[in-house]
C-alpha cells in the first residue's frame, strides 16, 4: 500500500488535489481526507481513487483523441490492412 506522501506526488502529477480535513471539523469524526469531490475514510481509499481517476483521465483522453472515429480492431488506432491487389 501506498503512503501519503506517494499518493500526494502521484495525485499531482495527475492535477488532482488531496485535502486533508482538519480535527475542528465535523466531517472529520466520519472522513479524513478529500480528493476533488470524493471524501476518503484512509489512504487505501485514497489510492484506489486516485486510480480510478487516472484511468478516467486516460479514457477520456483516447476518446478526445479517436474524436467520434471508432476503430476496427480494439480501443487504440490500429493500421488497416491492405488488400492485395486483383489479378
Amino acid at each position: 500500500m501506498a503512503s501519503l506522501k506517494e499518493c500526494r506526488a502521484k495525485a499531482r502529477k495527475l492535477g488532482l488535489t488531496i485535502f486533508t480535513i482538519p480535527e475542528k471539523s465535523k466531517l472529520r469524526e466520519k472522513y479524513r481526507y478529500r480528493l476533488n469531490h470524493f471524501y476518503l475514510k484512509n489512504v487505501e481509499e485514497l489510492t484506489k481513487e486516485i486510480s480510478r481517476a487516472a484511468r478516467a483521465q486516460k479514457k477520456t483522453e483516447m476518446v478526445r483523441k479517436l474524436d467520434g472515429h471508432r476503430p476496427k480492431y480494439g480501443f487504440k488506432t490500429v493500421p488497416r490492412k491492405r488488400r492485395k491487389a486483383a489479378d
